[in-house]
């Protein structure tokens, strides 16, 4: 599994988590590191939940191009994984 998460300008890999599942209007955590991050799924009212998904983008691999007209997003996240990519655009969950 390939998967990226751009956050000002940085790049980190992601391990197994439930950035597959994650739709818009649902948020999440950073469980790992910032060199090993780890999305795992949270309940929006979670004082833990730091991120919130404003848009799913099937079919695409750039942050940058598929985040450009979300209002509100401050990250972007993508994974690859047998042929099949998507975009996470995310906003600070506060």
């Amino acid at each position: 599994m390939a998967v990226l998460l751009v956050i000002g300008g940085g790049i980190a890999y992601f391990n197994h988590d439930d950035s597959q599942t994650l739709k818009a209007g649902d948020c999440a955590k950073n469980a790992g590191s910032d060199s090993d991050p780890k999305l795992d799924k949270l309940a929006c009212s979670d004082s833990n939940a730091t991120y919130k998904v404003l848009k799913k983008v099937a079919g695409s691999d750039d942050p940058e191009i598929a985040c450009a007209g979300v209002a509100g997003t401050d990250t972007g996240f993508y994974e690859t994984e047998n042929g099949s990519s998507f975009v996470l655009c995310l906003a600070h969950n506060h």
